[in-house]
């Protein structure tokens, strides 16, 4: 079984004893947990990517005890009038532009997609950092090149610094430090206060997770049921009288209001619909990656020749026999679905020649959406 196996980046844990001593638990350090070839990012990869609109980007400044922040994409220009400290340089979703950060991100697949986020990379001048802060996400934090101290703290202690465009905590009081040097790995749980500072020109890759947000899936939920047409958009009174009472609530509100909410009602498919295509929205808007013109012709040589990949910023999943992709549900015939679920599961299309025919022809229509993809060059 793959929670069995011991792996390295878990510190030669295997899965299944990570999770239950340590996943949103407590803080593990794990040294040389990560192989080079996932850590081979530079500056000037790192300041493209930041032009690229899958990949919201943040510059910090550090003035003493003082942060600021400036968001959008930077240049090398602006790179090189800096001085050679304070600063940060913080770019997120790499995974989606950059196939090492991608397959960094595949290496925790032993949890499940739905709660995966993306990768991070953050590169920082000597002292440079983010400040003392929480996360409210599991996050896996990947030395690169150069060295980064960190310090941690279990206080509850959530006093912000007022007046800073950063969430900074007013009253850090750490528990510990430890210095990471390239492969090393700082696994932290949601809401562990830390502090990161170079120590040297330092790489940091995060990789993060998300939890749905309750409150936040309710209100989306019902915009779902919405969109069923369960609901009128509008009241209406066509046959209202003149009131004496004009501070009371009309009772035919009240009436209407509760009759339309009665009509509320939905199912365990209702729900696994809307949470397949509300996780599988990627971050990014879709819209700027359609289409570019695919033949049949050219989509059949490149998939029997093994040369088509999943799109890294296209999340798909499913669940019982739905099958989801960039926000939409598909509903398919158990061959098909089975061959589906195969690819979701690895992020790879393996062994073309043994999908089954309707799996091929929806793999075309995948590629017309750019879903999938002809593999880049590395």
């Amino acid at each position: 079984m793959p929670g069995n196996k011991k792996l390295k980046h878990l510190g030669n844990l295997t899965p299944k004893k990570f999770l239950k001593d340590y996943w949103q638990k407590q803080p593990l350090l794990i040294r040389e947990g990560i192989d080079d070839n996932f850590l081979g990012l530079t500056l000037d990869d790192l300041i493209r990517h930041s032009q690229d609109p899958k990949c919201p980007t943040r510059f910090i400044r550090r003035e003493g005890s003082r942060y600021s922040v400036r968001y959008g994409p930077v240049s090398q220009k602006f790179i090189k009038s800096l001085p050679n400290h304070d600063w940060t340089f913080l770019v997120q979703g790499i995974n989606c532009v950059d196939r090492r950060a991608a397959a960094l991100l595949q290496k925790y697949s032993f949890l499940p997609y739905a709660r995966l986020d993306d990768v991070m990379v953050s590169f920082s001048a000597p002292g440079g950092s983010v400040g003392p802060h929480f996360d409210s996400y599991d996050v896996f934090l990947v030395q690169g090149n150069g060295r980064r101290t960190w310090q941690v703290s279990s206080q509850h202690d959530g006093q912000l610094v007022q007046n800073s465009d950063l969430k900074i905590l007013k009253n850090f009081n750490p528990d510990g430090h430890c210095t990471l040097e390239k492969g090393d790995i700082l696994y932290l749980p949601p809401h562990f206060a830390h502090h990161g500072v170079g120590d040297s020109n330092a790489f940091t890759f995060s990789v993060g997770f998300r939890a749905p947000d309750f409150t936040r899936l309710k209100v989306d939920f019902l915009d779902y049921l919405d969109g069923k047409k369960l609901i009128e958009k509008k009241y209406t009174d066509p046959n209202i009288l003149p009131t004496n009472y004009p501070g009371k609530i009309p009772n035919k509100l009240v009436r209407d209001t509760n009759q339309i909410l009665d009509r509320l009602r939905w199912n365990k498919d209702d729900v696994r619909i809307f949470l397949g295509e509300n996780l599988s929205m990627s971050n990014d808007d879709q819209d700027d990656t359609l289409p570019k013109t695919v033949t049949w012709k050219t989509f059949w040589n490149g998939l029997h020749k093994g040369l088509y990949e999943v799109n890294p910023s296209v999340r798909m999943m499913y669940s019982g026999n739905y099958f989801f992709i960039a926000g939409q549900t598909l509903t398919l015939e158990n061959k098909t679905i089975d061959n589906l679920k195969r690819i979701a599961d690895s992020r790879s299309i393996e062994e073309p020649k043994t999908l089954h025919t309707e799996t091929k022809k929806l793999l075309f229509e995948f590629a017309k959406r750019n879903w999938i993809l002809l593999r880049l060059a590395d």
